[in-house]
C-alpha cells in the first residue's frame, strides 16, 4: 500500500536514486582500447602505434667478447676484451653461440673508471673460467649513444634470462674503503638497490650465486669470497618473508597468481633504494618481471607509468581493486596497499573496469554504478508499508473522526430541536396533553455516541499515528542525504519522517567509525558512535578543523534506511560502486 501524495511526496526515479550523470568528454593519456586515444600526426590508426608494447630481444645487443689468448700477448683487460655487436660476431662466427656471463653490482660501490676496468678483469676472470665467449657488464654493453641506453636499461631482465651464469661484485670504493667493511655487509648493502632484486629473481635456477671481492688489503685483487644458494637469498634482504615468496615462484617451487606478483613485488621494490632518473622507474624496474612491457615514456608519473603497466598485463584487474581500498593513512601513497579494513587485494571482486588512464594521477572507469548525494538539506521521503487489518480500521476510524465529531454535533443539535418543538406544539395545543419527543432523544443519544467516539480517536491520535506510520517499511523513496558533522538517530528522523518512529538505524559495518553489539537475541545491531570515546573525540576535533584536515560527516540512506558516519577531508558529491568484498559493497 502506497500513501496518498497528500501524506508523502511523490516518488522520484520510480523510487530509485537520483542518478550521477556524468560523462568525460576529452582523451585520455593513455587508454585500454587504442580507439580511444587521441589522434595525432603518428598515429594512423594501428593498434602497435597506439598502444605501443616493447620488443623483448632475444639476446644482447653488445657483449664484452673475449680475445682468443694466442692472439694477444697483453694481459691487461683493456687488450683481452673488446666490446661489440652481437649481430656483428655472429657474422664473423657462423654456427657459434654467444654465451656470457652477467655481472651484478651497483654503481654506489663502483664509482670511478679505475673500478670499472676491475669489474672487467673480474667479468673476463668468469668468463674464461666457464668457458663462455664473453660477459655482459652495464657500464659498457648498453650501447653507445644516449638513446641507445635509455632503451636497453629496460631490458636488463632479458639479458639476465639469457645469461649462462650471474656473479655479483661488491666492493668499497677507493676513496671511501672501510676496513670493518665485510663482503656480508657488502652484500647487503648490494640488497638495497632495487635493480638488484630482478639479477637475482631471474638468474639462471643453477641453484648457486657467486659473490666476489677484494682479497684483504689487495686493491686489484677479486677473488670468490662467498657462494649463496639462491633460495636462501632472502637472507641478505631486510624483507626476507615476502621476498622470499618471490625467489620460490620464479624457482618454480610455489606460483602466485598475476595479483599476487605484481602486488608483492612492488612492496619488495618500494623497500629498496632507487635513483631518480625518470619519476615512472619503479614502474619499469616492475615490468622486468612481467611479460608485456609499455615503451617508456618519460613524461609519465610513477602512477601512471604503473598504471599503463597494469593496463597492458593480465593482472587480474589490479587496478580496479586497488580503487576498491580505503587507505589507513590520510597521505597514504598509491603504491601502499595497506587498508583500513585490512583487506587484501585478492579478496575484493571488482563490478567495474578501468578503461584509461587521466591527468593528475587519476583513473577513467566504466561502468560504475551511481548516485548523487543530496547535501542542501533534508526531504520528505515516501514509503510502503504492507497493509494489515488493524491499520486498515485505524486508519479509516482515524481518517473519520472528523466527520462522526461533525455528524454527532449535527445529530444532536437536531435532536435538541425536535425536544424543543414538541414542547412547543404542547404549550399551543388544543387538547393540553404534553407528548416528549422520543425522537428527539434518539437522536441526541446518537450524537452523543458518535461525539464520544470521535473524541476518543481525537485523544488517541498519537498512538494511532504511531500504529499507523511505524512498523517496518517494506520499500521506501531512495536517496542519499548528507551533512557534516553529527546528530543523533532521533534528530535525523524527526526531519526526514516527521518524527522518531524507530525507521532509521546506525549501519553496522558502514565505515570505520561504525560500531555494533549484540541484543538480546544475539543479532547485530549498529551502535551511535560516538558511544565510544576515541569516536566522539573526534567529532569534538572537526568542529575546528582546518582547510585540509579530516572532518566528520554523516550519510543517511533511506533505502537500506541506515546511517553511516565516517571521515573525510570534502564532502563527496556522489556514492560510486565499484566491487564487492565479504559480502559489503565498496
Amino acid at each position: 500500500m502506497l500513501y496518498p501524495v497528500t501524506v508523502v511526496p511523490e516518488i522520484r526515479n520510480e523510487g530509485y536514486y537520483d542518478q550521477f550523470p556524468y560523462h568525460f568528454w576529452g582523451y585520455p593519456l593513455h587508454s585500454s582500447n587504442w580507439k580511444d586515444n587521441k589522434p595525432g600526426p603518428d598515429q594512423e590508426g594501428s593498434s602497435t602505434e597506439l598502444h605501443p608494447i616493447s620488443k623483448r630481444p632475444i639476446e644482447p645487443e653488445y657483449l664484452c667478447f673475449l680475445k682468443d689468448k694466442d692472439q694477444t700477448a697483453a694481459k691487461s683487460s683493456d687488450n683481452a676484451v673488446e666490446m661489440r655487436r652481437v649481430a656483428d660476431w655472429k657474422l664473423e662466427n657462423p654456427g657459434r653461440e654467444a654465451t656470457y656471463i652477467f655481472v651484478s653490482y651497483t654503481a654506489e660501490q663502483f664509482t670511478t673508471m679505475e673500478e670499472l676496468i676491475l669489474l672487467q678483469n673480474v667479468g673476463e676472470h668468469v668468463a674464461r673460467e666457464t668457458n663462455c665467449t664473453a660477459f655482459w657488464l652495464g657500464a659498457t654493453c648498453l650501447g653507445n649513444t644516449v638513446t641507445e641506453v635509455e632503451l636497453n636499461v629496460w631490458r636488463i631482465s632479458d639479458i639476465l634470462r639469457g645469461a649462462h651464469q650471474v656473479i655479483i661484485v661488491v666492493s668499497d670504493p677507493l676513496d671511501k674503503r672501510k676496513s670493518e667493511s665485510t663482503p656480508s655487509s657488502l652484500l647487503r648493502q648490494w640488497g638495497t638497490r632495487v635493480w638488484t632484486l630482478p639479477e637475482v629473481l631471474l638468474s639462471p635456477n643453477s641453484g648457486e650465486l657467486s659473490v666476489y671481492s677484494r682479497q684483504g688489503n689487495e686493491i686489484e685483487k677479486f677473488v670468490k669470497s662467498m657462494t649463496i644458494n639462491k633460495r636462501k637469498f632472502a637472507t641478505i634482504w631486510t624483507d626476507a618473508p615476502i621476498s622470499r615468496e618471490l625467489i620460490d615462484h620464479y624457482d618454480g617451487n610455489l606460483i602466485l597468481s598475476n595479483l599476487e606478483l605484481v602486488t608483492i613485488a612492488l612492496r619488495c621494490m618500494h623497500n629498496r633504494q632507487l635513483g631518480s632518473h625518470l619519476p615512472g622507474d619503479m614502474a619499469y624496474a616492475l615490468m622486468g618481471l612481467l611479460r608485456r612491457r609499455p615503451t617508456v615514456v618519460p613524461t609519465d608519473t610513477a602512477f601512471q607509468a604503473f598504471a599503463r603497466l597494469s593496463l597492458a598485463n593480465d593482472s587480474e584487474l589490479l587496478l580496479e581493486r586497488l580503487i576498491c581500498l580505503l587507505p589507513q593513512r590520510l597521505n597514504q601513497s598509491w603504491y601502499e596497499m595497506d587498508d583500513q579494513w585490512n583487506s587484501s587485494l585478492c579478496d575484493i571482486y571488482p563490478t567495474t573496469q578501468v578503461c584509461g588512464i587521466g591527468d593528475n594521477d587519476t583513473v577513467i572507469l566504466d561502468g560504475a554504478f551511481g548516485a548523487s548525494i543530496r547535501w542542501k538539506s533534508f526531504a520528505p521521503v515516501a514509503s510502503r508499508v504492507r497493509d494489515s487489518w488493524r491499520r486498515f480500521f485505524l486508519r479509516y476510524a482515524f481518517r473519520s473522526a472528523g466527520y462522526l465529531f461533525v455528524t454527532g454535533i449535527s445529530l444532536a443539535a437536531t435532536g435538541v430541536g425536535e425536544r424543543q418543538r414538541a414542547k412547543s406544539d404542547y404549550e399551543y395545543s388544543s387538547s393540553g396533553v404534553y407528548e416528549d419527543s422520543s425522537s428527539g432523544d434518539i437522536l441526541i443519544g446518537i450524537g452523543a455516541f458518535f461525539l464520544v467516539v470521535a473524541l476518543i480517536f481525537v485523544f488517541l491520535s498519537p498512538y494511532l499515528i504511531r500504529i499507523l506510520y511505524t512498523g517496518k517499511l517494506w520499500n521506501t523513496q531512495a536517496w542519499f542525504f548528507g551533512f557534516e558533522g553529527y546528530l543523533d538517530i532521533s534528530t535525523i528522523e524527526q526531519h526526514i519522517f516527521g518524527a522518531d518512529m524507530g525507521h532509521l538505524k546506525w549501519s553496522t559495518n558502514g565505515s570505520p567509525l561504525s560500531c555494533h553489539a549484540a541484543n538480546e537475541f544475539d543479532e547485530c545491531i549498529g551502535q551511535d558512535p560516538t558511544t565510544r570515546q576515541e569516536t566522539a573525540e573526534r567529532v569534538e576535533r572537526a568542529v575546528h578543523a582546518q582547510m585540509g584536515e579530516e572532518r566528520i560527516f554523516t550519510l543517511v540512506d533511506t533505502y537500506t534506511l541506515t546511517v553511516t558516519m565516517f571521515l573525510a577531508v570534502r564532502p563527496p558529491t556522489a556514492v560510486l560502486l565499484c566491487g564487492e568484498e565479504g559480502g559489503m559493497r565498496i
